[in-house]
């Protein structure tokens, strides 16, 4: 399960670069008893890493991504996990119900977590 950022034509209306941001990804366990649900999720959070060229790699996907002619955008590296679920637990789990699979995709600014009271260095 994969995450990168695309362009869009919100563009210009977004925040650049999409720095403190976290992406969390969830594939839902549909049991339909509650207290047996057992969703798997990953997260991971945008940095200041930057591309080979020197440029940020969360940054406005136009101005640092690469075109792709599979939805007409410029897309980011993909960031994520080769193996965030087996197959045999999507089988075994109640992962999969009437054939679909459901998976949440958030994405939620955490600037403010950075300001707290407790001081922290954020990588560079």
């Amino acid at each position: 399960m994969y995450f990168h950022l695309a362009s869009g034509e919100n563009d210009v209306v977004m925040q650049w670069p999409t720095l403190n941001r976290q992406a969390k990804i969830v594939v839902m366990d549909q049991d339909p008893d509650i207290q047996l649900r057992m969703s798997s999720a990953r997260s991971l959070t945008t940095d200041l890493i930057k591309t080979p060229d020197g440029k940020l790699r969360w940054d406005n996907q136009t101005n640092v991504g690469t075109y792709d002619p599979g939805c007409g955008c410029y897309r980011g590296e993909s960031r994520g996990w080769r193996n965030m679920i087996k197959h045999f637990d999507l089988r075994q789990q109640n992962y999969l119900k009437n054939d679909d699979l459901i998976i949440f995709i958030d994405f939620e600014d955490i600037t403010s977590l950075i300001k707290t009271e407790v001081p922290i260095n954020p990588k560079e």
